[in-house]
């Protein structure tokens, strides 16, 4: 197994998990249930590059992700990836935090995400 695989598989495994819970609810809004779509979506098209070997750009949340989707590149927004962590896994993320401190990053890069 490849360093993160199973933390990917864990991400889309939860929310193909919500998404069906999703379906099946009645009186869901359809927005948040595209929008749980589209996260997964994200983290399989990083996933399957990832093992495939095809490339992933690390990119910001405000990058137009249409221009690399078209050239087969998944873009992975750390941001993005970051406040999802947090708030489908706040231990997860707690300990992602605190690793980076013991790094050298300060509190404040991450202050947003406690």
């Amino acid at each position: 197994m490849k360093p993160g695989q199973a933390r990917l598989e864990k991400m889309i495994k939860t929310l193909d998990g919500l998404v069906e819970s999703l379906k099946t609810t009645p009186g869901v809004r359809l927005s948040e249930l595209y929008y749980y779509e589209v996260l997964k979506n994200f983290y399989n098209d990083i996933y399957n590059n990832y093992l495939s070997g095809d490339p992933i750009v690390h990119t910001g949340i405000f990058a137009p992700m249409e221009l690399y989707k078209a050239m087969g590149i998944a873009p992975y927004s750390p941001e993005f990836d970051a406040l999802f962590t947090v708030m489908m896994n706040p231990e997860e993320a707690i300990r992602f935090i605190d690793r980076g401190e013991a790094t050298g990053v300060t509190k404040e890069v991450c202050s947003a995400h406690r």
